[in-house]
């Protein structure tokens, strides 16, 4: 039986406003090449199979470094793995003490290429898998069935020795309903899958002209955090991204489950990554990736957060119960939902206020989400200027 537990809205005052902005962000996105080897359903990109030379690739790192006072890169395209100079651009990122991810759709992937990026520096792996991909052998797939493809990139990572693996799927409307089976899924994977990013489905606004806009319901992230709960219905998130425009608006919201080896213990609150987040900033004085400070710490935060206390009360008491679990492994799972830009009734469009996402153009970060506005106009349109 699925029980009630949909929430109408989060209370703020229970979640970490996450302090980032656009010149102290821990994240910094960057695109090799725009040359793809599938076609996702209304991407945000266009395919236009142009590598960028590694000279201008390391000056973007540099300079995005630089203006941003990051603490991760992310790889993104395109398709990064059919950029020809992917390992030295891992290794430059790597020599700079800035972790790095991949995003990628691991059509590319195998064992050997895995272990290799993973022996000259790459800190994290993201596929993305879902049923708007057109993906090769994977068409008409359903996201239940595409669980099966999930388990084989799970695997391998896994077998590498990998241990900060994550999964991004875009949820559309009519695969909000399978985010229940996703979630069950990666609860049993939770030694593999250590992330989880949902992002709800935005028509790109480049692409929006009069007659051309899909009609298609809009996914907000209450619509998927509410299926989450089906799974876990005790379940509250810990920090969030509010909007540009709408400050009540969720745009990115996380959360975090610990488990140990048999079932799950307990949840991060925002206690604890406030406290965690402001720790490593005084020390560092940057903000950490989430990868830090979701590495369970239950001594020194033990006396900052009541959840902490019923987690470690809960694991010592399992220890007492069976001194065979003394040795029992604790892991972390993030879940992470990200509502893309939302075009307001009045016209405005609402961003992601501190969004680690954002990628060089002409010495300025600008939101990678709305990159090709740049390219083709030279600045972020305007809903007048694509609905006239």
């Amino acid at each position: 039986m699925i029980l009630n537990t949909s929430f109408k809205d989060i209370d703020r005052k229970k979640l970490y406003h996450l302090p980032w902005s656009n010149t102290n962000n821990p994240g910094v996105w960057i695109e090799p090449t725009n040359k793809c080897n599938i076609t996702c359903r209304d991407c945000y990109r266009e395919n236009l199979g142009k590598h960028k030379a590694f000279s201008k690739v390391k000056k973007e790192i540099d300079v995005s470094i630089k203006k941003r006072n990051c603490d991760y890169i992310t790889i993104a395209g395109g398709e990064p793995l059919l950029y020809p100079h992917l390992k030295k651009v891992i290794k430059y990122i790597n020599s700079k003490n800035v972790f790095t991810v991949l995003l990628t759709n691991g059509i590319e992937l195998t064992l050997e290429k895995i272990i290799k990026l993973k022996q000259i520096g790459l800190s994290k792996l993201i596929i993305h898998i879902d049923s708007g991909q057109n993906r090769p052998e994977w068409e008409n797939k359903n996201e239940m069935e595409l669980n099966k493809l999930r388990e084989y990139y799970a695997d391998l990572v896994y077998e590498t020795g990998m241990n900060n693996f994550g999964l991004i799927m875009t949820v559309y409307s009519d695969t909000l309903q399978y985010i229940p089976s996703i979630i069950l899924w990666t609860k049993k994977h939770v030694k593999k899958v250590k992330h989880i990013v949902f992002v709800c489905y935005r028509h790109p606004i480049h692409k929006i002209r009069s007659g051309n806009q899909k009609n298609e319901k809009e996914v907000k992230t209450l619509d998927v955090f509410n299926k989450i709960r089906e799974v876990y219905p005790d379940l509250y998130p810990n920090s969030y991204l509010n909007g540009t425009v709408d400050k009540n608006s969720l745009k990115w919201l996380y959360s975090t489950i610990i488990f140990n080896e048999k079932e799950v213990i307990g949840y991060l609150d925002h206690k604890f990554i406030k406290y965690m987040t402001l720790k490593y900033f005084i020390k560092e004085r940057k903000y950490p990736c989430l990868k830090r400070i979701s590495k369970f710490n239950l001594f020194t935060s033990f006396f900052k957060s009541n959840l902490i206390k019923k987690i470690f009360l809960n694991h010592i008491k399992s220890i007492i119960s069976n001194p065979s679990e003394l040795s029992t492994t604790l892991f972390t799972q993030t879940l992470l939902i990200i509502q893309p830009p939302d075009i307001l009734a009045d016209g405005r469009i609402d961003m992601c206020n501190g969004c680690p996402d954002a990628i060089l153009y002409k010495d300025e970060m600008v939101p990678s989400c709305r990159l090709e506005e740049y390219l083709k106009y030279g600045h972020l349109l305007k809903i007048k200027d694509v609905s006239s």
